[in-house]
């Protein structure tokens, strides 16, 4: 038996939506939608159907299958440490890393190399496999993360991220040209039915905002953005983007053209270079950044004409 409250940032979210973002990538929604029929998940004490829209404080219960048991061992995987204090770990996560394991893949992620550089990192309740994990980013996606070190840190953390106190900026390599150079998205997300894997525009679903402001183009080719996203949601940027029609670069899920073969592009062009929040113990608000990766810079160059096309790595 699993119990969740609601999270006033999740007033009005389907129950069956719930259950599959507290169990990811182990109760699938059809899973959950069988299991609400079955009146094995209820809220407040009482059973609803699939479609309800739940309200803050509310409590769900849930009877369905444990997750899989899993031993995620440590791997001796270097990690680019920005900053390391006695609450928390700043650090710039790599392209192509996943941050936490999943029974398909339970190895070569990032809380595989936590758990060998640094002992006894704390967890959430029901947060399996996940230690000192505070937020997310994409496999493909690079950039500057924060882990908490000691339960202070984790809730401290945790806590500003549920309540938007925190500052998070990417830079994106965009398809074509935008009409407007700068602006807010306002658009929400909600998953897609026909493909677990991908997001998409719903305005039945969850907030999601993104400011964007456009530092460069490139031969009307290619924008470089500056995107300070105002909510945490799945694959935010890349399908705001996608909706304008100028999708991130090297993204196959949502937006993969001819100009990505070009460029040899195995990733999205996305990168979360500044994290701001406020220290645990001193309540400070500080920010911390992470240089771009060597495969953004060289794409950067190749744009800029300081380096030919056929230099851009083909795998």
């Amino acid at each position: 038996m699993l119990e969740y409250r609601v999270d006033p940032s999740q007033n009005g979210e389907r129950l069956d939506c719930f259950v599959t973002e507290k169990t990811p990538n182990w109760v699938s929604r059809t899973m959950a939608q069988n299991a609400i029929d079955r009146g094995k998940i209820t809220v407040n004490g009482l059973t609803r159907k699939s479609s309800y829209r739940l309200k803050a404080n509310e409590i769900v219960l849930l009877e369905v299958p444990a997750p899989p048991v899993m031993d995620v061992l440590p791997e001796n995987i270097p990690l680019s440490i920005i900053q390391e204090e006695e609450d928390f770990i700043v650090l710039n996560k790599p392209p192509k890393m996943m941050v936490h394991p999943l029974p398909t893949i339970p190895g070569g992620t990032l809380v595989n190399a936590l758990l060998y550089h640094f002992d006894h990192l704390p967890q959430m309740p029901g947060a399996l496999n996940r230690p000192g994990i505070v937020h997310r980013l994409d496999k493909e996606t690079s950039g500057v993360m924060v882990v908490a070190k000691t339960m202070i840190g984790l809730q401290s953390l945790c806590s500003q991220f549920r309540e938007r106190k925190n500052r998070k900026e990417y830079f994106a390599l965009l398809h074509g040209v935008l009409p407007k150079k700068d602006g807010r998205i306002d658009l929400a997300l909600g998953r897609n039915p026909k493909s677990r894997l991908k997001m998409q525009i719903d305005p039945s679903g969850k907030e999601a905002m993104t400011d964007y402001r456009i530092l460069s183009e490139f031969q009307k080719r290619v924008s470089l953005a500056r995107i300070q996203i105002k909510t945490g949601r799945t694959h935010q940027i890349r399908v705001h983007f996608k909706h304008l029609g100028a999708p991130v670069l090297g993204d196959y899920l949502y937006g993969f053209l001819e100009e990505d073969r070009v460029f040899g592009l195995d990733r999205q062009m996305l990168h979360a270079f500044r994290l701001g929040f406020y220290h645990p113990r001193k309540n400070d608000f500080i920010e911390f950044q992470a240089p771009l990766p060597e495969d953004f810079k060289r794409v950067l160059r190749v744009l800029s004409g300081r380096e030919p096309y056929d230099s851009v790595p083909t795998k």
